[in-house]
């Protein structure tokens, strides 16, 4: 994949959130147990709140590769998926 191409940029972002998710064993809170946003001083509630969803590992897929897609499905329970709408 090119690096300069957005979408490399995009894979990058979505790669540290599972990173994050999974070295905070917590996991991630509900937006109900989270609270609201009040975006004072860039801080976040993220202390105060328990983990609802936890993260143990993840693998990509390759665009378009349906047989990936269902071993994944298959071996790892839910699927995330980034769709490129940039071109639209």
């Amino acid at each position: 994949m090119n690096k300069n191409d957005p979408s490399f940029f995009i894979m990058a972002l979505i790669h540290r959130a599972y990173q994050w998710i999974m070295a905070n064993k917590g996991g991630l809170a509900t937006e109900d147990s989270y609270g609201m946003y009040k975006a004072v001083d860039w801080k976040c509630n993220s202390r105060n709140v328990s983990g609802t969803v936890q993260l143990d590992s993840y693998v990509n897929v390759t665009s378009g590769d349906q047989e990936a897609l269902k071993i994944a499905l298959f071996n790892h329970g839910p699927v995330s998926v980034a769709i490129d709408a940039s071109h639209l």
